[in-house]
């Protein structure tokens, strides 16, 4: 091999080493996006109890938001029994489904249904004297829906649940819900 095409060869190696180097530069440390170090919050806006606008914070500063009665974008409003947030942190009042009063024996499930167009944000049950295995919401992803003891659900329905413990007891079920975004 003569010098030329050493020098060639080197050249080429040069410049396929230096056309390498960067890329395996960024395989090594990887940019972590910045949605990743942020949350939304509803953030309570001055002195009235009722107003919040929609921030992304640090995730750094999620327990001193939540300290001082910031809530998530479709969650309870803190302190405001039957209010949600949604997703632009207006407040909203929940439509409140009730059951009538269900007797249910051992581990048996008593139910309520959101009417239609509307979707599960939350419920429980009044009335027990004993312990429930499950208190949910009746959606899809969670088990056993759409099928309980009492009533099958029929997807897109959604609703509260409420698996009984060992004892017979009387529960009244409810479900808060809220319109279905379009």
């Amino acid at each position: 091999m003569n010098t030329r095409s050493k020098l060639l060869h080197m050249f080429t190696m040069l410049v396929l080493l230096l056309a390498a180097f960067p890329v395996m530069s960024v395989a090594a440390k990887p940019k972590v996006p910045k949605t990743d170090k942020k949350v939304v919050f509803c953030h309570r806006k001055g002195k009235g109890k009722s107003r919040f606008v929609r921030i992304n914070v640090s995730k750094k500063s999620t327990k001193a938001h939540l300290k001082h009665g910031d809530g998530y974008p479709g969650q309870a409003v803190p302190g405001m029994e039957g209010k949600w947030f949604d997703e632009a942190c207006k407040v909203v009042e929940a439509t409140r489904v009730t059951s009538e009063p269900i007797t249910l024996e051992f581990e048996q499930w008593g139910t309520v249904s959101c009417p239609a167009g509307y979707s599960v944000v939350g419920g429980g049950y009044e009335g027990a004297t004993s312990s429930v295995l499950y208190s949910q919401p009746a959606e899809e992803g969670i088990a056993p829906y759409p099928t309980y003891t009492f009533y099958i659900f029929t997807p897109p329905e959604e609703g509260w649940a409420v698996q009984n413990g060992p004892d017979t007891q009387t529960l009244t079920i409810y479900a808060d819900c809220l319109p279905t975004a379009p």
